[in-house]
């Protein structure tokens, strides 16, 4: 969830003819507004988080392209409902659930070690380059460039979900 203002940002997984993204006023939160103009079905994005200038978003596949994907694009939160709403992190745009689903980056997993592609948590720096996505069934931390979507290391902790990054800019996770 990411709060801006009186606007929660919710991302809540696949959701049959809805939208993966919505947000409610937290003065009136039985009000929940699909953002997204364009009703989807996948990629499902599970996660959400902000550096205060965009909105990032993490989740994986869940129909015909290859579910051991993982995806995370942004989109400022003006453009969020619009059609070409969300960014690589190279800045390129896609159409909203294209026939190839190029809606993102895209990190491929190694199945050999049973791992998925479940994003658990995402997070990242305000002031810094830095995005992490946890996945927890892989036991990974994949710190990514915000800037230009390279992978800049992937670490390996048992079990990380639910990811923040404080005041200081330190990354905290549950583990």
């Amino acid at each position: 969830m990411v709060i801006v203002g009186n606007d929660a940002y919710v991302a809540f997984d696949y959701s049959e003819g809805h939208a993966s993204v919505a947000k409610f006023n937290i003065t009136d939160k039985q009000k929940l507004v699909e953002v997204q103009t364009k009703r989807i079905v996948s990629p499902s994005f599970t996660h959400l988080a902000s550096d205060g200038t965009y909105i990032y978003m993490g989740g994986h596949g869940t129909l015909g392209e290859n579910p051991s994907i993982t995806y995370f694009a942004k989109s400022t939160f003006s453009n969020l409902g619009n059609l070409n709403n969300w960014e690589t992190l190279q800045g390129q745009t896609y159409p909203i659930y294209s026939s190839t689903f190029r809606v993102g980056n895209l990190i491929e997993e190694n199945k050999a070690g049973g791992g998925t592609a479940l994003v658990t948590g995402i997070a990242v720096q305000k002031t810094n380059e830095n995005l992490f996505l946890a996945r927890e069934f892989n036991n990974t931390i994949t710190v990514i460039n915000k800037n230009n979507g390279a992978i800049k290391q992937t670490l390996t902790y048992t079990k990380p979900k639910h990811c923040r990054i404080d005041a200081n800019g330190f990354l905290w996770f549950v583990h």
